[in-house]
């Protein structure tokens, strides 16, 4: 809007909060789950299985590595699992991505969370990105592309890396982080510690409370 140089009144941006972790129980892992997480590391998506999330470019990027696997997992609204299990074919990947069209929650949520090695949302529009957050939560590094809303807190917290889209470039990055675990791990607790310190619901509850306030201050000085 500032772009066509109207006169806006005050912007100000709050990101989404984040819930904490849930607590482990013992409730079992579905077979689906673990066997696509078991003996290599993995990069995960989990979300919403929708063109719109770049499903395409995730998986024309993964066939440019060489190593680990990919897990893409979550509900099939728009009944896309079909057409990705044939790129995954075509593109010859069939033994390094598993695809879960189901609703993930629970335990197997949590599971897929704690183990990835990496997160990766590479949207071709997206107005911020849950789950991107849910990912630097728990100690996660994420890639993503620029036209994801939580891009920006991406790189604030230095909690992973925000790269294009071109199947080499996004590639490369995920090869790296599923090459070197040690890097992984540095993202990750430099994410989670972001997160910690300021995406809590009391600390963006208190930011909400702020600027309302200011704004009922600024309306009763204008009387």
């Amino acid at each position: 809007m500032a772009a066509f140089g109207w006169e806006l009144p005050r912007i100000e941006t709050i990101p989404n909060g984040i819930s904490p972790l849930p607590t482990l129980d013992a409730s079992p892992i579905s077979d689906l789950v673990r066997s696509a997480t078991t003996n290599r590391p993995y990069a995960l998506y989990l979300g919403r299985l929708c063109w719109k999330k770049g499903l395409d470019r995730l998986l024309r990027a993964f066939a440019c590595t060489e190593t680990g696997a990919l897990v893409i997992a979550g509900t099939d609204d728009e009944m896309l699992s079909r057409h990705l299990k044939g790129l995954v074919d075509a593109l010859g990947m069939k033994d390094r991505v598993t695809i879960i069209a189901e609703t993930m929650g629970g335990t197997d949520k949590d599971h897929l969370f704690r183990n990835a090695r990496l997160f990766v949302l590479p949207s071709y529009s997206e107005n911020f990105g849950n789950t991107v957050v849910e990912a630097l939560s728990y100690g996660v590094p994420v890639i993503v592309t620029p036209e994801v809303g939580a891009a920006e807190i991406v790189e604030r917290s230095g909690g992973g890396i925000v790269v294009s889209a071109e199947p080499d470039t996004l590639g490369r990055a995920m090869a790296t982080l599923l090459q070197d675990p040690v890097s992984a791990q540095a993202l990750g607790v430099r994410g989670r510690t972001y997160v910690e310190a300021n995406l809590g619901w009391p600390v963006i509850a208190a930011r909400m409370e702020e600027f309302y306030l200011s704004v009922i201050e600024a309306q009763s000085g204008n009387v």
